[in-house]
């Protein structure tokens, strides 16, 4: 009494120890989920009856069914984009960058595999008072690629902390994300939206510039812009490095 149940985890007297247990593995003419070498989480799926009329893949099966699966992973169309946010020129001091990386859209099949597509880097507060931000924040995520419809885009929101402790709009932009393979930089101009003489000098004496409603509106809504007016805030650089896999195979033309 006490001690651990063995039940199951051995067939009759003499015979080789059972197959790997159903969970997480294949059973016949069924699907699981596996743990590749490299971390991944795999489904498989038993095309085939296991030798011998079993429940359970044999072990040779297992490994086969396992790099079927790994194959079909890597097969996949991905992009994986790698840099950094590395600063802004033309802000005052003390701001820093709110980032998200946005994809898809109506009828796109993008997702994400690894890594964060959304950030905010530090608050930089430059000793020279002409001199830019700098940042410096990683970037580093990875898709699983849906088609040229819906290719990621980075959005950017710059703030600044005033002398209160108050944090104040500088500028939003936006620039879609290169789809070639190679190494980049990219030079995104911001703006805010510019509001009626009595906003802007209320804003001067006491903060509070008009802003967008939503900051979604950068680019879901951008054919609307015209109908209001903006005024040009700095520029945000990023570096970023564009590696694509099995795109070309899948239709994904990104000469």
């Amino acid at each position: 009494g006490g001690e651990p149940s063995t039940a199951g985890a051995h067939s009759a007297a003499g015979s080789r120890p059972a197959s790997r247990a159903a969970s997480g593995t294949p059973s016949r003419g069924g699907t699981g989920v596996v743990k590749s070498a490299f971390g991944m989480s795999l489904k498989v799926d038993s095309g085939w009856r296991p030798s011998g009329g079993g429940q359970v893949l044999s072990s040779v099966e297992y490994q086969l069914a396992e790099a079927a699966a790994m194959s079909r992973a890597f097969s996949q169309p991905q992009v994986h984009f790698l840099g950094e946010l590395v600063g802004g020129t033309g802000f005052p001091g003390g701001v820093t960058c709110k980032w998200a990386i946005e994809v898809g859209g109506e009828g796109t099949a993008w997702s994400k595999s690894e890594g964060l597509d959304h950030g905010q880097t530090q608050t930089d507060y430059p000793e020279d008072a002409g001199a830019g931000a700098v940042w410096s924040h990683p970037i580093d995520v990875h898709y699983v690629a849906g088609g040229l419809k819906g290719w990621p885009r980075l959005t950017l929101e710059v703030w600044r902390v005033d002398d209160h402790g108050r944090l104040e709009l500088c500028g939003y932009g936006f620039s879609h994300l290169p789809s070639s393979p190679g190494m980049y930089t990219l030079r995104i101009p911001t703006w805010r939206p510019l509001g009626t003489a009595a906003e802007e000098m209320s804003a001067f004496f006491m903060g509070g510039v008009p802003r967008l409603a939503r900051a979604s509106y950068v680019f879901s809504r951008r054919s609307e812009r015209a109908s209001f007016p903006t005024v040009a805030s700095g520029t945000v650089s990023v570096e970023l490095y564009v590696i694509t896999r099995a795109v070309e195979t899948h239709g994904v033309d990104v000469a």
